[in-house]
Order: structure tokens, then sequence, then C-alpha cells
């Protein structure tokens, strides 16, 4: 049995606009992900590096609801083992929708949903958060 520990071997840098405009929360970003080469007995892996773009978008329904929206595009360079490719470069579009609910000055719940992925990864992902502030 062989441990690896990988402790920064994966960076990312993101830059954001945000802004608001009542009753709307927003924000544009792009980023870029980087990801080292890991090493272990039997192969060498390089992911995929990244570099996306995206914004998302929070309206004041109440002063305790919020409707969640945001959309993304990422481009994920290809993946090689040893050298030898074993995916091609990848274009990742990304939605995601939910909302938020102030149930008091240090508690918020919120339920989302992200839908997208490539089509040879599709991705859904569906979130309740409990937020507390402490």
């Amino acid at each position: 049995m062989q441990t690896k520990n990988f402790y920064f071997q994966s960076q990312s840098l993101e830059a954001s606009l945000r802004g608001y405009s009542d009753p709307v929360v927003y924000s544009i970003y792009t980023g870029f992900g980087y990801n080292q080469t890991r090493k272990f007995k039997i192969a060498k892996i390089k992911y995929g590096n990244s570099i996306y773009a995206g914004g998302s978008l929070s309206i004041i329904l109440s002063p305790k609801i919020t409707l969640d929206l945001g959309a993304e595009q990422r481009f994920q360079t290809a993946q090689k083992i040893n050298g030898i490719k074993n995916s091609e470069l990848r274009s990742i579009p990304t939605i995601s929708g939910g909302s938020t609910y102030s149930i008091n000055q240090d508690t918020a719940i919120s339920v989302s949903a992200s839908l997208g992925g490539s089509s040879a990864a599709p991705d859904a992902i569906f979130g309740i958060n409990l937020w507390k502030k402490f």
C-alpha cells in the first residue's frame, strides 16, 4: 500500500467584479486552474488545466429571500497518463439556480442545483446548506 500527500499540487487564480443595483447583486469572474503532475510508482498523471468565465446573480425578492442564478463556461485541457493523452480538450458549460432564506441575522438556509458538464462527463449537483455566523 502506498500513501501519497499532494499538498499545494493544484493552484487557481480568479478575478471577479461584483456590484449591486437594487434589487440585484451580481458578479462576473474569470479564472485559471493549474494542476501539477502527480507521480506514483506505477504512473505519472498530468491532470488537465482549466480556464473559465462566468457570472452570478442574486435577486432580492424580500428582506429574507433571494433567488440565486449562475452560469459558467470552462475549458479543460487534455489529461495525460505516462505522457499518453487519454482525453481531449473539454468544453464544460454549467448553469445553476437556487434560493436563500434568512432565518435571522445569524442563520440562513439555501437550496441549490447545478447542471452541466460535457457530453463525456455530465454533472448534476443538488445541495442544501445551512449558514451560521459564529
